[in-house]
Order: C-alpha cells, then structure tokens, then sequence
C-alpha cells in the first residue's frame, strides 16, 4: 500500500515523479493536472507567497490558514469559468513554490467561489490519501 500524507518529507523534482505514486509511467509531464478517475485530480498548482504577488504561471495559486485553504485565481472571467465547470472533482495537491520541488499538501474540495476577485476557494478534507487503487489500473 502507498499512501501519501502531509508533511512527511516526500518531495518530487517533476511531475512525471509524483504520477508515479499513481502507476503512470509518463515520457513527458507538465500539465497543471492529470484527472485519474470521474473523482480525483491530480493538482500541480505553482503557489504564490501572497494574493498580491506576481503570477508564477498563468494562473495564481495561494495557501492560506495553515494549508487548510487554497485559492486559485483566475486571470479572467473566461478561464474562471472553465475553473467552476469542474467543481465536483477532488484534487490531490503536489504544489511548489518557484524554485522548489513540488509536495503533496493534501486532498481539497471546491469550497466556493469569489466572482469579484476571480477566486475560486478549496478547503483541505484529508491529509492523507491511498494511492494503490490507481497503481492497480
């Protein structure tokens, strides 16, 4: 059994590493995400210090509350859209700050939507989460 969990050291240079807790063997990986199932996504969201910093990719990307809340903002009212046509997905987050490795911080859950300020709000409902169902594919 493989089961990954918040802050146990486990970091990942690419994505192709991280996919590999999934059994995916990938050539190539870099993609804001990969949908591994009608209910899971695996997330690689590139994180911003602040709201008020400057994107690190097309879309911004905030941990708040301790890592109980991640934010994603839109840089237009079109791709906020795109975000919110997929609210039912849960997300299996490996995410990173520029420079750093990507790390799993947990499994999310759309949470609610900020139009205003094109922010789309998940909140954390596990820390830990068994990846052996999709190695078995």
């Amino acid at each position: 059994m493989s089961t990954l969990k918040i802050g146990q050291g486990k970091t990942y240079r690419i994505q192709k590493e991280a996919m590999a807790e999934f059994g995916y063997d990938l050539q190539f990986a870099m993609k804001g995400g990969y949908r591994l199932d009608d209910q899971y996504l695996a997330w690689f969201p590139n994180l911003m210090e602040s709201e008020d910093d400057e994107f690190p990719s097309l879309y911004g990307n905030v941990l708040k509350n301790d890592g109980k809340t991640l934010v994603e903002i839109a840089p237009d009212d079109r791709r906020l859209e795109k975000i919110l046509s997929d609210t039912s997905t849960l997300r299996i987050v490996f995410a990173r700050f520029r420079g750093r490795n990507y790390e799993f911080k947990g499994v999310f859950k759309f949470d609610g939507v900020d139009r205003k300020r094109r922010q789309t709000i998940y909140t954390l409902i596990a820390e830990t989460i068994d990846t052996a169902k999709w190695q078995k594919r």
